[in-house]
């Protein structure tokens, strides 16, 4: 019986690691997505808390250097909510690019795998039909012989 060989293979292997890499990219931006979306929670607590600090300190008549100091802390706080923010956008985009192209190594891998499903198939088919002519030309000689008064 002879052996299988599917002449795409080389293309199916580097599709199959074309998706892999597909795979792990998608898995970094989001991993790099949720770190950002975290630094962005994380700066509007912070500037929740400086702002609620601060109200506190207007209530009473004190030191204007405080004061001024946290109204440019705030502003700082309000900056730093801005870059996170934009970050975010930026890494979300990132996702969703890397979503796409996961996608699309995951439809070629899948079309190469399913033209090797189907080049086994019509190998496997071949091989059967082959075995079954031997058998039917083993059957119809033992036929003949015993017709013919012959040995089995």
């Amino acid at each position: 019986m002879a052996r299988f060989i599917f002449r795409a293979a080389a293309a199916l292997d580097l599709r199959r690691r074309q998706d892999e890499e597909a795979q792990r990219a998608l898995a970094a931006a989001e991993t790099r997505r949720r770190s950002a979306a975290s630094a962005l929670d994380a700066a509007r607590q912070r500037l929740a808390d400086t702002l609620a600090e601060a109200t506190e300190i207007e209530r009473h008549p004190g030191d204007v250097t405080a004061r001024v100091w946290h109204r440019n802390w705030i502003v700082g706080l309000r900056l730093q909510v801005d870059r996170c923010a934009h970050t975010l956008s930026h890494h979300e985009q990132n996702v969703r690019q890397a979503a796409l192209e996961a996608r699309e190594a995951h439809r070629k891998r899948e079309a190469l795998e399913r033209l090797h499903d189907r080049a086994r198939r019509a190998w496997q088919d071949a091989e059967r039909r082959a075995e079954q002519k031997v058998i039917d030309e083993l059957a119809g000689t033992r036929f003949l012989r015993a017709r013919a008064g012959g040995q089995p």
